[in-house]
């Protein structure tokens, strides 16, 4: 995936399955919340070296129970998963092997659903 203005790449990813697992997630937050508000928010961090995006819902207080039961399957064990909850760990599973994280807190202030992927060297050419 490009910075923008650039052909360099920010994150090394196959764009489409990136894609669909952001979209499966926010579609996950929005459904617990009956449709309520969901904010994206991106953004590059140099000095740590990666890449966040930040999924934050103010009005789901709980982490819903298919994104606990999603996050805490291990591999193997995916065969006991509901359907949508299998697509949460697929959409996981996915950044896990980019050599990135998915880390879900709630509380009194909302939903907050974080991913982190390691930002691309600078000059490393697309693959």
């Amino acid at each position: 995936m490009e910075g923008p203005g650039t052909d360099a790449p920010l994150i090394h990813a196959d764009r489409g399955k990136f894609e669909a697992s952001l979209a499966t997630l926010a579609e996950t937050i929005v459904r617990s919340d009956h449709g309520g508000s969901l904010t994206v928010r991106p953004a590059a961090q140099p000095s740590s070296g990666l890449m966040e995006i930040r999924f934050e819902s103010p009005t789901v207080t709980t982490v819903p129970e298919r994104l606990k039961r999603a996050l805490s399957c291990r591999p193997g064990d995916e065969f006991a998963l509901r359907s949508e909850e299998f697509t949460v760990f697929t959409a996981k599973s996915f950044i896990e092997v980019m050599n990135g994280s998915l880390s879900v807190e709630a509380g009194a202030s909302g939903l907050l659903c974080t991913v982190r992927l390691p930002l691309a060297e600078m000059g490393q050419k697309k693959k």
